[in-house]
């Protein structure tokens, strides 16, 4: 059984509040997307994924501490990508359950 202390708690709960706001922007911007043409309905998770690439590869040829800026770029850019899909997902499947 996992039990978490109120400092791992405390850790998380800034994390889980980034995705949910990314999930809340992510989602308003992807809706005006489709608006124009639904084959933009992936665009925001690709683009964070090619920044979340890019950074992590930065951080690989960096040799000082501009090394842990970018894996924490890297990182934010992840998370964003999650919220980022989940909230595509999410207007995906809608569409596609309207459709049927």
């Amino acid at each position: 059984m996992l039990i978490l202390s109120q400092t791992q708690i405390s850790e998380l709960i800034p994390a889980g509040l980034f995705v949910l706001f990314m999930i809340s922007i992510s989602f308003f911007l992807t809706k005006l997307l489709t608006k124009k043409q639904a084959k933009l309905i992936f665009l925001i998770p690709v683009i964070t994924f090619f920044f979340t690439i890019l950074f992590l590869i930065l951080a690989l040829l960096s040799n000082d501490w501009g090394r842990l800026g970018y894996l924490l770029i890297s990182g934010l850019f992840f998370l964003s990508f999650l919220s980022a899909s989940i909230s595509s997902l999410i207007i995906f499947l809608k569409k596609r359950k309207v459709k049927s």
